[in-house]
């Protein structure tokens, strides 16, 4: 999520093309996160409800590390929710969800409401998941899922009309590339975040294993780099 070292040219192009939320920690990287953590804990020989805690621990502190910004914190609020939902055979309502994390941070800080727009515009994309992924299914039942390919269009979809009015007002810009943009680059994060987290892993133990590793993860970065390099030319 560090953007500072990015060159300045290459951010440009990240806004320009839509794809800049790929740098910068959403729920999407929290629940990839969470779900990785859960697969790996089900290994251990303990009981659920305790495999339940470590997964609530490693999202507390990924969280934290990651500096806790409103999008990390709303979605790591509604993945230990949905975590203890799924614990405790509780119905998980994610409307609900959300507007316990909203109530709750901006009790602990009402300025957000008004004056942090990662936050308003992290909850706006999360509603657009919410309210109209499930309305534009039916008509997307053509379009190819693997790679979860429908899932990313539809997803890019909502979000993208639910946040695009916040988002002009902020001076922002909409690109007709957004859309393919993102295809081809979302199905790559979780490989990317993979590699990159064995690689930087395998650092403390061995440089020439963290070489080795690093590897897969430079050439994934490399493809979405080249995404991003080749719509911000075709959009300009």
């Amino acid at each position: 999520g560090e953007r500072t070292s990015l060159p300045e040219e290459l951010e440009e192009n990240f806004r320009k093309v839509g794809v800049v939320h790929i740098v910068a920690l959403s729920g999407y990287n929290v629940s990839i996160i969470a779900d990785s953590a859960l697969k790996l804990i089900g290994y251990l020989p303990i009981a659920k409800v305790f495999r339940t805690l470590l997964a609530t621990g490693g999202i507390l502190l990924f969280a934290i590390l990651t500096g806790a910004s409103a999008t990390v914190v709303r979605a790591a609020i509604m993945g230990i929710l949905l975590l203890w939902a799924r614990e405790t055979g509780k119905i998980y309502q994610a409307l609900t969800a959300l507007i316990f994390a909203a109530f709750l941070m901006a009790l602990l800080n009402p300025k957000v409401l008004r004056f942090d727009a990662s936050f308003q515009l992290s909850f706006l994309a999360t509603a657009g998941l919410i309210f109209l992924v499930p309305k534009l299914e039916k008509y997307f039942k053509w379009f190819p899922n693997f790679w979860k390919l429908r899932e990313h269009l539809l997803a890019t979809i909502s979000t993208q009309i639910f946040v695009l009015p916040l988002l002009l007002s902020l001076g922002g810009t909409f690109s007709w590339a957004t859309i393919p943009a993102n295809l081809l680059i979302l199905s790559a994060i979780p490989s990317t975040m993979f590699f990159g987290f064995l690689s930087g892993l395998a650092g403390f133990f061995s440089y020439y294993l963290s070489w080795l590793l690093s590897w897969p993860a430079y050439f994934l970065l490399a493809y979405e780099l080249w995404v991003v390099e080749l719509f911000s030319k075709l959009g300009s």
